[in-house]
């Protein structure tokens, strides 16, 4: 039968210095992770790997209260005013990921004029095209002169309550406020436009 001699320790890994040096480090992740989640600047001067972690460590400290839709109406060249463009024909659903790039070209570039402009001349020269031969399809009829680009931010609903899925809802149903314009065609590329050439 084997006494008991008293607790057994086990011995730490690497002595004193090794134990103050992980001390620091885990006392400066901390405070690290603190300045991430109050949005100091600090962290954005940690390079690229160790901030990586830092954000996955911080995780979500504010949940998110909007969801957010980008949307762009076209300037109906005869009605001359604003129609919403269902923007979905030009930007099919990719196959292999089921990602579309319209809200990743408002995602990444909404403040970018040059993107803006070349996504306003695509947009009117794929609508064009397919109203020149019988009709759009995408809810503007005639030929457009300019788009207006915007995103939608829509409350999300309360926890617990019912989430209506893919749904892509009419702009007329959104407020004021809940609309951010980024990029509108000026008035004279859409009369330029609206006259067959080009600004």
């Amino acid at each position: 039968m084997l006494e008991a001699s008293g607790p057994e320790v086990a011995a730490s890994w690497g002595g004193p210095r090794v134990r103050r040096a992980l001390l620091v480090i885990g006392a400066g992740w901390v405070v690290l992770l603190g300045a991430l989640a109050l949005d100091r600047g600090l962290p954005t001067r940690v390079p690229a790997v160790p901030r990586f972690f830092l954000q996955s460590s911080c995780l979500f400290p504010r949940a998110g209260e909007m969801q957010i839709e980008y949307r762009v109406e076209a300037y109906a060249c005869q009605a001359r005013k604003f129609q919403e463009l269902d923007h979905r024909p030009y930007f099919p659903l990719r196959a292999d990921d089921k990602e579309s790039r319209f809200p990743r070209v408002g995602h990444f570039y909404r403040r970018n004029r040059t993107v803006m402009q070349a996504l306003e001349r695509y947009l009117i020269d794929r609508h064009n095209r397919r109203a020149a031969g019988g009709g759009a399809g995408d809810g503007v009829e005639g030929p457009i002169g300019g788009i207006r680009f915007m995103s939608l931010r829509i409350p999300l609903p309360p926890m617990g309550a019912r989430v209506e899925r893919n749904r892509v809802g009419p702009l007329h149903e959104y407020t004021a406020d809940q609309r951010v314009t980024w990029y509108i065609t000026s008035i004279a590329a859409r009369r330029a436009y609206c006259e067959g050439g080009a600004p």
